[in-house]
């Protein structure tokens, strides 16, 4: 897992504990001060909410995205381009 994905995962799981605990100790407090502005408790969960799923999607496009990209590479090595032209380079003047 790449060092991005674990700091993804990380920010998941923390977001989601920290909408359990406003949830579980704050929904009963006027209003949380986060980042100098004002947030009903409600309002912060589903503020928190939005960015937890914000970083699903990018997670979501991101692997799809890797997938578009081993399809395109496994249709070229089909066609027989799949090594880089700097790999091609080394292996001609191996040859020659």
């Amino acid at each position: 897992m790449s060092t991005s994905s674990q700091n993804k995962v990380t920010r998941q799981v923390r977001l989601g504990q920290i909408i359990a605990g406003i949830q579980k100790y704050f929904m009963t407090m006027p209003s949380i001060y986060l980042g100098g502005t004002s947030f009903t408790p409600a309002a912060l969960v589903d503020e928190l909410q939005k960015a937890l799923a914000a970083t699903k999607q990018t997670s979501n496009a991101k692997t799809a995205w890797l997938a578009e990209v081993q399809t395109e590479r496994n249709k070229f090595a089909e066609l027989g381009f799949s090594a880089s032209r700097r790999t091609r380079e080394r292996l001609s003047k191996r040859r020659g």
